[in-house]
């Protein structure tokens, strides 16, 4: 390993939605930024792969038509013995897309701002020195003023932040999603959630072009009974779609459980999207979040108030995702959804969280 002494205004560890955001918009402003992933581009990334509508509307940019699936104007909620509520929206509620695709596509509108990105570049350490941050990787060391962890919920940057803490369990969440084929794409408009018996988990089946992303999702500590139900959602889910085929690609990932108060910011280092716990515990989206506090650490970098990082994100983010935590632990429990009533309100909130900021 060699010291590269270049020194850059803002190092990203991270390629995913913040890290691209955040990455761009400080180019934009004339910043030095380097931007470096663990992965190799474009990769694959699990995900239920709907991008709503709020997420859409904070790009400057246009997703090329042929980069998305379908477009979801409606919300389905299944009850435990398969009571179906729907609401159906007027308006678009998002799009389902590929993550490999929509991921790279923001990547790319990065790197044509001059963000420099190296790949299959993997975090090692991060030392703070006097007047600057040494950043140590897998292929090389680089100076810098400012880091930016936008890593995923297993960041490395935010042992750095946090220090390091053991693993709080009712903090994490856990999903397992994959794919089902259907004989021919059709174009399904319609996002169907489903109650399952465990408390504070549910299930999805997300249309994308011609497969069902199906999953289901809950607190991390309930991980082996989330997988042990997860047999009994696929053959739910199949049922609704007789034609399709065998389930393919599946496979189990945590994720931050939004809501609870977390430390984002020490000095220079600061964290965004799910490095910050930013994803909304009601509807399990993450992407918005991602995309709004990369851009959010940007602006802050960018006009010299990055001390006033941690107070935004607190006014900007915490109580929209503390009350979606609540209504989470309320409403997803077996008895409620078997009231009609209950399963309308959810699906009315559901669409109102996925299109407002």
């Amino acid at each position: 390993m060699t010291a590269n002494r270049e020194c850059y205004d803002v190092i990203v560890v991270g390629a995913g939605p913040a890290g691209s955001t955040a990455a761009r918009k400080l180019a934009m402003a004339g910043c030095s930024v380097l931007l470096i992933d663990q992965a190799t581009f474009p990769r694959d990334k699990h995900c239920g792969g709907l991008i709503p509508i709020k997420a859409l509307r904070l790009l400057d940019f246009e997703i090329p038509k042929r980069s998305t699936l379908n477009d979801i104007y409606s919300i389905t909620l299944y009850s435990h013995s398969m009571k179906a509520s729907t609401h159906q929206d007027y308006q678009l509620l998002g799009k389902t897309v590929h993550r490999k695709d929509f991921d790279h596509i923001l990547l790319n509108q990065a790197i044509a701002q001059r963000v420099r990105f190296y790949q299959g570049t993997r975090l090692q350490h991060i030392v703070e020195e006097k007047g600057y941050i040494r950043v140590i990787t897998s292929t090389d060391e680089y100076l810098c003023s400012k880091v930016l962890g936008c890593d995923g919920s297993g960041s490395i940057v935010k042992g750095f932040v946090e220090g390091e803490l053991p693993l709080d369990r009712y903090k994490m969440g856990f999903a397992v999603n994959g794919l089902l084929s259907v004989n021919q794409r059709e174009a399904f408009e319609d996002f169907k959630l489903f109650s399952v018996p465990l408390a504070f988990s549910m299930g999805w089946a997300i249309p994308q072009g011609n497969c069902i992303n199906v999953g289901i999702g809950g607190p991390s500590y309930q991980k082996k009974q989330l997988a042990d139900h997860f047999k009994e959602h696929i053959a739910k889910v199949a049922r609704l779609y007789p034609s399709s085929g065998e389930p393919k690609n599946f496979r189990g990932s945590f994720l931050p459980a939004g809501g609870f108060r977390r430390k984002v910011q020490k000095g220079n280092i600061l964290l965004a999207g799910d490095a910050a716990g930013l994803v909304d515990s009601f509807t399990g989206e993450g992407i918005y979040y991602a995309m709004q506090s990369g851009s959010l650490a940007a602006e802050k970098i960018i006009q010299g108030k990055t001390s006033e990082f941690e107070a935004a994100c607190k006014q900007v983010f915490h109580r929209q995702l503390q009350k979606s935590l609540i209504f989470s632990l309320l409403c997803y429990k077996k008895r409620y959804t078997e009231l009609s009533f209950l399963r309308n309100l959810q699906c009315s909130k559901f669409c109102k969280t996925i299109k407002s900021k």
